[in-house]
């Protein structure tokens, strides 16, 4: 630039200290003798004071990046010290600030940090995460009488870690014999539940066994409210006839007869039928305590349904008569169970509950 400024200095004025010629000639006046003629004076040009360069400013300008001299290692291990994923490297400056995220281990909880520190404190340093198994769902065990479904004991519930074995032996259940084990036994835990169920079976029953055929009372009986169990205040008349369910032969050879609900009977006083025949039952062998009677009523039963009719009391059904349908009452029956029964003009019979008196 100076350079410049100084040839511009130094430049000779180009431009004609004389007029032209047709200038001379076009005034009308006596042309200038030539040699008369003298230079005028340099002219100095006036240049103004060169400004001082100012520097260019770079937009977004970034500083060029360091090189990393401090490296962090991060350990993942398990209780046992042993590697549950490849280690974790994250490099920066001597005393920035760490930046990571904990990596997500399956069926593992974080239990401790050793070496944790928020910066890089050194060249080289190792931080390392102590992890532990998530508990799994518990196995649950239960005892189950096989022929009533009664739960014989409280379930049993073992807990253990994710991966972690188990196995269970069935407990033994004082007067019962191991029948099967439904689920299995021995495994590991996991996320969900695991059911076993051990079905066991009186030790004093040999056989059970679901059946349908019918029995005829050879006496009047009380039934028991289970096999061996307690008897119930009720008597069943000789020469009925019952439909049996199910079928227990004992380990003594006793087979016993389920006729409905908690009602049981041996079998020793009962003659078995493969179908419902008639019963030949008399009012004399039953001992009937009968009265005359002349009444009205009308059948109580359920709204919309009929009740059955018998030829006599425990008899064989004859009939049906349906809600709030009129009857005439011609005897009260009493049997040896304080139950009472009408017999009505057409010599059906049935209960005295199922009539009401006008």
């Amino acid at each position: 630039m100076w350079r410049w400024l100084k040839q511009l200095i130094t430049k000779p004025n180009k431009r004609p200290t004389y007029r032209p010629r047709h200038s001379h000639q076009a005034s009308g006046k006596a042309p200038v003798n030539r040699s008369k003629v003298t230079a005028s004076e340099p002219v100095t040009p006036q240049l103004e004071q060169p400004q001082a360069v100012q520097p260019v400013a770079r937009v977004n300008e970034q500083p060029l990046p360091t090189k990393p001299n401090a490296m962090m290692v991060i350990l993942y291990l398990d209780q046992n010290q042993s590697t549950l994923r490849e280690p974790q490297v994250i490099m920066g400056q001597l005393g920035d600030v760490i930046n990571f995220d904990v990596q997500p281990t399956t069926s593992y909880t974080l239990s401790a940090i050793s070496g944790y520190t928020q910066h890089f404190p050194a060249e080289y340093a190792i931080m390392t995460l102590q992890f532990e198994r998530q508990f799994g769902q518990p196995v649950i065990y239960y005892q189950i009488d096989y022929d009533t479904n009664e739960i014989l004991a409280y379930p049993t519930i073992i807990s253990g870690r994710i991966g972690e074995s188990f196995e269970m032996v069935p407990p033994v259940a004082k007067g019962y014999n191991l029948i099967r084990v439904q689920g299995s036994s021995r495994g590991r835990f996991t996320d969900k539940v695991h059911p076993i169920f051990a079905f066991y079976r009186k030790e004093a029953w040999q056989t059970v066994k679901n059946v349908n055929f019918y029995i005829e009372l050879k006496r009047a009986l009380q039934p028991f409210d289970e096999p061996d169990g307690q008897k119930q205040a009720i008597n069943l008349p000789a020469k009925s006839v019952w439909r049996v369910f199910q079928q227990i032969t004992k380990v003594d050879g006793t087979i016993w007869y389920n006729i409905g609900g908690a009602e049981w009977l041996t079998a020793k006083y009962t003659a078995s039928h493969t179908h419902p025949m008639k019963p030949e039952l008399t009012y004399a062998g039953m001992r009937f305590h009968s009265n005359p009677l002349a009444l009205t009523g009308q059948i109580d039963f359920v709204a919309g349904r009929s009740v059955t009719t018998y030829d006599q009391p425990y008899g064989a059904s004859i009939g049906k008569l349906a809600d709030g349908e009129k009857v005439n009452i011609t005897h009260i029956l009493r049997d040896d169970q304080g139950l009472h029964w009408y017999q009505l003009d057409t010599g059906a019979v049935l209960l005295a509950t199922y009539i009401k008196v006008n």
